[in-house]
């Protein structure tokens, strides 16, 4: 085994060795679980369809990506470099014969990792318990759900690489997850103001699944925001990489 995949096999089990990991794990499939038997009875005492069987993971993908994953990110991005930085255990790791691109890119891929493990925890309890909703599942809605699962991860771990980089201008987790969800808001917030600047803003593709639903967007407009997604990444992994090998432990 390389040193990279026994570092970033290394990183990921620390990760789910903190008990708020497997804590956030569990009301990741708990949300779906939950929110679908409340629409259930809604629907059931009201006769009034809020959602069916079809579009609930859709729902569920939209809340997650924009509100409840980022949270997560950022929680655990701060943990694994600005947390590990202010306990100085990042010392016994970079006492270890790997280079320090190894060890930035081993704690980065970690988080990278749980990323994936929460997208697939979510569609499945989504899928799951939206079958006591009303609707039928068809072939091609499953294919949409999925595919939308599926891409949603590259915006995420895009905006991963973003908390990483901010995570290095601090030596205390909880002043890093401050920061980056401030952040994050004012991001969030900034195109209502200006509304002509939303599609240059590292966060606005947190729901850039919504392009490849039913087809309604052309593969030019699907094109230019993975490139801005893309470049974002690449800008931020540089930068917090650039970071974090000039500190002195």
């Amino acid at each position: 085994m390389s040193s990279l995949s026994a570092g970033i096999k290394n990183e990921t089990q620390k990760i789910f060795l903190r008990k708020k990991t497997m804590v956030f794990v569990l009301l990741t499939g708990a949300f779906p679980i939950g929110s679908a038997v409340l629409f259930s009875l809604l629907q059931e005492k009201s006769g009034i369809s809020m959602f069916d069987n079809v579009n609930y993971p859709l729902f569920v993908l939209g809340a997650f990506v924009n509100v409840v994953l980022p949270l997560f990110i950022f929680m655990t991005a701060s943990d694994v470099f600005a947390g590990e930085e202010g306990d100085k255990t990042i010392k016994l790791v970079l006492t270890r014969p790997i280079s320090r691109l190894h060890v930035f890119v081993s704690k980065t891929s970690a988080v990278a990792i749980l990323i994936l493990i929460h997208l697939f925890v979510i569609f499945v309890t989504s899928f799951v318990s939206g079958l006591d909703l009303a609707g039928s599942h068809g072939l091609f809605g499953v294919f949409e759900s999925m595919k939308a699962y599926v891409v949603s991860a590259i915006p995420m771990i895009s905006l991963a690489i973003a908390g990483v980089f901010l995570s290095q201008f601090f030596r205390s987790a909880s002043a890093a997850l401050t920061s980056c969800i401030l952040a994050y808001i004012a991001i969030k917030v900034l195109p209502l103001i200006l509304p002509s600047i939303s599609k240059l803003l590292p966060f606005s593709y947190t729901d850039w699944y919504a392009l490849w639903l039913g087809h309604t967007a052309g593969a030019g407009n699907i094109f230019q925001a993975f490139m801005f997604v893309l470049s974002y990444s690449i800008l931020f992994f540089v930068g917090g990489f650039y970071l974090f090998d000039r500190k002195e432990w």
